[in-house]
């Protein structure tokens, strides 16, 4: 608030500008999937049946219409058959990709892999769009954070059991505790930086994050809007083989330059009065990395993703659109997407609540029709 950014009390709520606390979909401290919230209370019903352990090999297109799916389980091939439609929310990556192996898709890149074309629909798997983000980290001078806590059990033992038993405590809260949705510019209708504050710190090894364990902060640095757009594509025609997926991160200067005043901004954060009693220096990336040229080759080393994507389906009326306005798959009847992959932009902010959201306006657009 020191630096100019407003204290907001509800970041999900009429205004999403400004620094407060981080909000997730919790019950008495403990994370609530949906398949908790959703799919737990409801599998006494006789008309729902979840198979665990199931890979989809491709949708069943008869003509125009989408009549069911094929899916193998412990070996075996079953045919699962629509009564009235089909919905795909297989996300992201794997809607686009399904649809593909279905011989829904760009008809040349379906082609290459000896799939017959039985609607080319050239926007499936493109328009991949993803949050990229950066970390910073502080030392600190208090004596203790979570990640310094690993070096006393007995720290750890009562940060786990404050959570098991009472689902309170420090690790009860999201991995960011406080952030801010901020501008690095003038002239922008929106925030452009999610900066996340959390009272931690790690390092990227090659077997993966490692704790860090001397008292530092770690702040996450995610660029709400991008420009920057990659692709889906097939790996072979092989229901089990990956997907190529190419994000192009920061293929457009300006995310570059756009990530660059985001730090800075942080930077300015840590500046602050506010942190004097706290502040001790700066561990990552260090104040000598200092001029554009440093700050945006540590970006292009380092950054990573929120692991946000979406797009690859995306909803419209162009000719890259995939579905319409009622999550129908264009120029098919019968099959809906309903997952993030549908969304024409990326959001600015995580999208776990923008997926729930899709997901229950999906369910009342396929009841409506197929009432």
């Amino acid at each position: 608030m020191e630096i100019g950014i407003p204290f907001n009390e509800d970041l999900n709520g009429l205004s999403q500008e400004g620094v407060g606390a981080c909000q997730a979909t919790q019950k008495r401290g403990w994370r609530v999937s949906t398949a908790q919230s959703f799919l737990k209370p409801a599998m006494h019903r006789d008309n729902l049946t979840v198979k665990l352990g199931a890979n989809v090999s491709r949708i069943v297109i008869e003509g125009e219409c989408a009549k069911g799916v094929e899916f193998t389980k412990d070996g075996v091939d079953y045919n699962a058959m629509a009564e009235k439609a089909v919905v795909l929310s297989a996300g992201a990556m794997a809607s686009p990709k399904l649809l593909m192996l279905s011989g829904v898709g760009p008809a040349k890149h379906l082609a290459e892999h000896g799939i017959g074309c039985k609607l080319d629909t050239p926007g499936v798997g493109q328009n991949l769009q993803e949050h990229p983000v950066i970390r910073m980290s502080i030392h600190v001078k208090n004596s203790r954070t979570l990640t310094s806590d690993l070096r006393n059990p007995f720290h750890s033992i009562v940060h786990g059991l404050k959570y098991i038993f009472n689902g309170s405590g420090a690790l009860a809260t999201c991995i960011g505790h406080v952030q801010a949705l901020a501008h690095t510019r003038e002239g922008l209708d929106a925030p452009n930086a999610q900066i996340i504050f959390a009272p931690l710190s790690y390092d990227m090894t090659a077997q993966g994050p490692k704790p860090y364990t001397r008292p530092a902060a770690g702040v996450g640095i995610g660029l709400c809007r991008i420009q920057s757009k990659g692709e889906i594509r097939l790996r072979s025609a092989k229901p089990n083989d990956p997907p190529v997926i190419d994000y192009s991160l920061l293929d457009h200067p300006d995310d570059l330059a756009q990530l660059r005043e985001a730090l800075r901004l942080t930077r300015k954060i840590f500046s602050a009065d506010a942190f004097s009693d706290y502040y001790l220096d700066e561990r990552i990336p260090g104040i000598d990395t200092d001029t554009d040229e440093q700050i945006d080759a540590y970006i292009r080393e380092t950054a990573g993703l929120m692991y946000h994507p979406c797009g690859t389906c995306k909803m419209g009326s162009d000719d890259m659109a995939v579905v319409d306005e009622n999550l129908r798959v264009r120029g098919l009847a019968g099959l809906y997407v309903a997952d993030a992959s549908v969304f024409p932009t990326l959001p600015a902010g995580n999208i776990n609540a923008t997926c729930i959201m899709v997901g229950e306006k999906a369910a009342d657009l396929i009841a409506s029709h197929s009432a």
